[in-house]
């Protein structure tokens, strides 16, 4: 079936448009110039916008099956992801022969393959790693799933395609880079490394061409990796991995992160949990106190309170390399930990009119999360003032 992207009505695969709501279901709209693009074309013909539904594709197959050197026009039998480029070596691993590559896609609104199976016998019979990306589909620093299947020996995964997104080693070593931000983003790696450790993933984070940054300077992954059969990751592997850092981008470290890195290196810190309290620790050293500033008299009306903080400013724009990711990035405010959010909204007529012409609206998203150590807080909101 074909699921309208508009209005998400299921039409049957013949319909060249959706009987709900009229989107055409052959044609994409470029964003850039609104000229109808053909769903098997990369780009738009006349401006030259991507306009292609692109996944990133991990063949896989038994170490003891060489994969063909046949380049395939598609991955599927059913001709709908086309191969972008020529198929790679494969990079053996102690289990697979693996091969990756991007792919198009031919039916952007065609309901994939695991999406369809979902709910029956044959959802059992996907690869072990689909099962993986499925378990942690919530954790936006992970790609999210296309599609996984196999057969002939082999087994398939498409992925949302973060290869051209900026490498973490190319902020890292950027003078803009302020030291707040690399211990956020050691302190993201440290939160990932206990999400992915019960799924045997965390050779995910010792992979540095694997460690990515979104536009808003998130750390994220390009992929999972699994871990070796038989080998036993610690807390030093990934204490390595941040030296790697530091030594190949030739940053000086600093202050008590110094320390921090030698005991790791020793083997001193042997729990997830120290390991995060030393890098906030060492995050408030750096950033000094928040305080947060009342008026000084009540107001009559809801105001809102001002959080103050030492935390410096880091604007991702300016410390980006030769990328192709858009100019107007987000900026980044670091570290700042949220204990609490609330929010109020009021409208008044006024002394003019006999109606009000005002509106707001406020969307929020609250979670409360509590350890036997602590607490956290984690939102999101959108608010609107029409004035």
């Amino acid at each position: 079936m074909l699921i309208c992207p508009q209005c998400q009505f299921e039409n049957p695969n013949t319909n060249k448009f959706c009987q709900s709501c009229g989107t055409s279901l052959t044609y994409k709209g470029c964003p850039k110039c609104n000229v109808n693009v053909a769903f098997s074309e990369k780009k738009c013909h006349n401006c030259g916008t991507a306009t292609g539904t692109v996944w990133w594709a991990i063949i896989s197959t038994d170490v003891s099956v060489e994969p063909t050197a046949t380049e395939p026009a598609y991955l599927d039998q059913q001709g709908r992801y086309q191969v972008l480029e020529p198929l790679p070596p494969p990079q053996k691993t102690n289990t697979t022969n693996e091969v990756q590559v991007r792919v198009l896609d031919y039916q952007p609104f065609q309901q994939s393959l695991l999406a369809a199976s979902a709910h029956t016998e044959i959802a059992m019979e996907m690869p072990d790693l689909a099962k993986t990306y499925l378990a942690l589909q919530s954790q936006y620093r992970l790609p999210a799933i296309h599609d996984a299947w196999q057969q002939g020996g082999q087994q398939v995964l498409l992925i949302a395609d973060r290869f051209d997104w900026p490498k973490l080693i190319n902020y890292w070593h950027h003078e803009k880079t302020t030291p707040l931000q690399i211990l956020h983003w050691l302190y993201e790696m440290a939160e990932l490394w206990s999400v992915l450790e019960p799924w045997h993933c965390r050779q995910s984070l010792l992979t540095l061409s694997n460690l990515r940054v979104d536009k808003k300077g998130v750390l994220v992954l390009q992929r999972l990796y699994t871990d070796e059969v038989g080998e036993s990751l610690t807390l030093q592997d990934l204490g390595r991995v941040w030296q790697r850092l530091f030594q190949e981008t030739q940053r000086t470290q600093f202050g008590s992160l110094v320390q921090l890195l030698a005991d790791l290196r020793d083997g001193n810190i042997q729990k997830i949990d120290d390991l995060r309290s030393r890098l906030k620790a060492i995050a408030n050293e750096r950033s000094g106190s928040v305080t947060i500033r009342q008026p000084l008299e009540a107001p009559a009306e809801p105001r809102a309170v001002v959080i103050e903080s030492n935390a410096p400013i880091v604007k991702m724009d300016e410390i980006q390399n030769s990328s192709n990711q858009s100019d107007d990035m987000q900026t980044s405010v670091l570290p700042m930990q949220l204990i609490s959010l609330e929010n109020a909204g009021r409208t008044d007529v006024g002394r003019q009119r006999d109606h009000n012409e005002d509106f707001f609206g406020i969307e929020t998203a609250i979670n409360n999360l509590e350890f036997p150590k602590g607490k956290a807080v984690k939102a999101r909101g959108l608010y609107i003032l029409c004035d």
